[in-house]
Protein backbone atom coordinates (compact mmCIF):
# COMPACT_ATOMS: atom_id res chain seq x y z
CA UNK A 1 0.00 0.00 0.00
CA UNK A 2 1.57 3.64 -0.89
CA UNK A 3 2.29 5.86 1.76
CA UNK A 4 2.92 9.45 0.42
CA UNK A 5 -0.49 11.58 -0.61
CA UNK A 6 0.29 11.43 -3.76
CA UNK A 7 1.16 8.01 -4.24
CA UNK A 8 -2.13 7.28 -2.05
CA UNK A 9 -3.95 9.16 -4.33
CA UNK A 10 -2.19 7.85 -8.09
CA UNK A 11 -2.89 4.29 -6.30
CA UNK A 12 -6.74 5.45 -6.11
CA UNK A 13 -7.25 6.21 -9.62
CA UNK A 14 -5.00 3.70 -11.05
CA UNK A 15 -7.06 0.84 -9.39
CA UNK A 16 -10.17 2.82 -10.02
CA UNK A 17 -10.01 3.73 -13.58
CA UNK A 18 -6.88 1.21 -14.32
CA UNK A 19 -7.86 2.65 -18.45
CA UNK A 20 -7.32 6.65 -18.05
CA UNK A 21 -3.77 7.87 -17.64
CA UNK A 22 -1.80 10.66 -20.04
CA UNK A 23 -1.24 8.48 -22.70
CA UNK A 24 -3.82 8.27 -25.53
CA UNK A 25 -4.06 4.37 -26.71
CA UNK A 26 -5.27 3.29 -29.92
CA UNK A 27 -7.09 0.23 -31.69
CA UNK A 28 -4.37 -1.87 -32.05
CA UNK A 29 -2.85 -1.27 -28.50
CA UNK A 30 0.55 0.74 -29.55
CA UNK A 31 0.80 3.69 -26.94
CA UNK A 32 1.63 7.75 -27.98
CA UNK A 33 2.26 9.97 -25.89
CA UNK A 34 0.29 13.38 -26.01
CA UNK A 35 1.16 16.35 -28.42
CA UNK A 36 2.06 19.28 -26.82
CA UNK A 37 -0.78 20.80 -29.05
CA UNK A 38 -3.51 18.30 -27.86
CA UNK A 39 -2.21 19.01 -24.39
CA UNK A 40 -2.69 22.74 -24.65
CA UNK A 41 -5.83 22.22 -26.28
CA UNK A 42 -6.91 20.27 -23.69
CA UNK A 43 -5.92 22.49 -20.97
CA UNK A 44 -7.80 25.05 -22.94
CA UNK A 45 -11.11 23.19 -22.80
CA UNK A 46 -10.83 22.29 -19.28
CA UNK A 47 -10.17 25.83 -18.41
CA UNK A 48 -13.21 26.58 -20.44
CA UNK A 49 -15.47 23.77 -18.71
CA UNK A 50 -14.30 24.92 -14.99
CA UNK A 51 -15.11 28.31 -15.77
CA UNK A 52 -18.55 27.83 -17.21
CA UNK A 53 -18.75 25.05 -14.23
CA UNK A 54 -17.71 28.26 -11.89
CA UNK A 55 -20.31 31.02 -13.47
CA UNK A 56 -23.23 28.41 -13.44
CA UNK A 57 -22.94 27.74 -9.81
CA UNK A 58 -22.65 31.38 -9.20
CA UNK A 59 -25.50 31.79 -11.09
CA UNK A 60 -27.64 28.98 -8.97
CA UNK A 61 -26.24 30.53 -6.07
CA UNK A 62 -27.90 33.87 -6.78
CA UNK A 63 -31.44 32.21 -7.69
CA UNK A 64 -31.55 30.35 -3.90
CA UNK A 65 -33.17 32.21 -1.02
CA UNK A 66 -31.21 32.31 2.03
CA UNK A 67 -27.84 32.29 0.15
CA UNK A 68 -28.41 34.35 -2.33
CA UNK A 69 -24.98 37.13 -2.98
CA UNK A 70 -23.54 35.58 -0.07
CA UNK A 71 -19.77 34.68 -2.38
CA UNK A 72 -18.47 32.30 0.39
CA UNK A 73 -21.13 29.45 -0.15
CA UNK A 74 -19.50 25.96 -0.95
CA UNK A 75 -20.85 24.20 -4.09
CA UNK A 76 -22.12 21.50 -2.05
CA UNK A 77 -23.92 23.44 0.04
CA UNK A 78 -25.43 25.32 -2.83
CA UNK A 79 -26.49 21.99 -4.54
CA UNK A 80 -28.26 20.92 -0.71
CA UNK A 81 -30.13 24.42 -0.77
CA UNK A 82 -31.04 24.17 -4.25
CA UNK A 83 -32.53 20.76 -3.56
CA UNK A 84 -34.36 21.71 -0.62
CA UNK A 85 -35.83 24.58 -2.40
CA UNK A 86 -36.93 22.61 -5.38
CA UNK A 87 -38.68 20.41 -2.79
CA UNK A 88 -39.96 23.79 -0.95
CA UNK A 89 -41.50 24.36 -4.37
CA UNK A 90 -43.08 21.38 -5.38
CA UNK A 91 -44.65 21.33 -2.12
CA UNK A 92 -46.01 24.35 -2.42
CA UNK A 93 -47.48 23.59 -6.13
CA UNK A 94 -49.22 20.39 -4.91
CA UNK A 95 -51.18 22.65 -2.42
CA UNK A 96 -51.83 25.22 -5.30
CA UNK A 97 -52.18 22.60 -7.70
CA UNK A 98 -55.14 21.06 -5.11
CA UNK A 99 -56.76 24.08 -4.51
CA UNK A 100 -56.93 25.33 -8.34
CA UNK A 101 -58.58 21.21 -8.57
CA UNK A 102 -61.19 22.47 -5.00
CA UNK A 103 -62.17 25.70 -6.47
CA UNK A 104 -63.17 24.44 -9.91
CA UNK A 105 -65.11 22.25 -8.88
CA UNK A 106 -66.73 24.64 -6.79
CA UNK A 107 -67.15 26.71 -10.33
CA UNK A 108 -68.68 23.77 -11.28
CA UNK A 109 -71.35 23.64 -8.68
CA UNK A 110 -71.57 27.49 -8.65
CA UNK A 111 -72.13 27.27 -12.32
CA UNK A 112 -74.64 24.62 -11.92
CA UNK A 113 -76.47 26.29 -9.36
CA UNK A 114 -76.62 30.05 -11.83
CA UNK A 115 -78.28 27.46 -14.30
CA UNK A 116 -80.78 26.26 -12.36
CA UNK A 117 -81.98 29.66 -10.78
CA UNK A 118 -81.61 31.31 -14.48
CA UNK A 119 -84.42 27.89 -15.76
CA UNK A 120 -86.28 28.97 -12.30
CA UNK A 121 -86.38 32.54 -13.50
CA UNK A 122 -87.66 31.76 -16.86
CA UNK A 123 -90.24 29.52 -15.96
CA UNK A 124 -92.06 31.33 -13.55
CA UNK A 125 -91.87 34.63 -16.22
Amino acid sequence: MPTSKQSVRSHYWTKRFPTRSLRLTTTTSAVREWSPETRSQHNVMERWRRSNLKSDFGRLRDTIPFICGNRRVSKVAILRRAVEHIHKLTAIYHVFRSERIHQRAVQQQLKSKLSDAQQAAVRTT
